[in-house]
């Protein structure tokens, strides 16, 4: 009965990876285009402010590439991640019972 538990319970986790999985791949590429874009934005308007503020502006920048670079590629992995993620699962629920 408890072995049951545990299957029910990696099926739904592996459910729930499947589903990120599928917004990944959905939203990622389009998020990270606008973070690309957003970054532009920040980058643009750090350039008419004075010195002090264009550094924070441009850092900010920095950040939102460095963040639209990681949704890119974790956008891209998604299948090799869920599939990783869920054999890892099935192997930890299989030696468990």
């Amino acid at each position: 009965m408890n072995e049951n538990k545990y299957i029910y319970l990696s099926i739904g986790i592996i459910n729930l990876l499947v589903y990120i999985k599928a917004v990944l791949q959905q939203a990622g590429p389009i998020l990270s285009s606008a973070l690309f874009i957003l970054a532009g934005i920040f980058y643009a308007i750090g350039q008419i402010m004075p010195y002090d503020k264009r550094a924070r502006f441009q850092s900010t920048a920095i950040n939102i590439i460095i963040g639209a670079i990681i949704l890119a590629i974790l956008s891209l992995t998604a299948d090799s991640i869920t599939n990783a993620a869920a054999h890892l699962i099935l192997n930890t629920t299989n030696s468990s019972s």
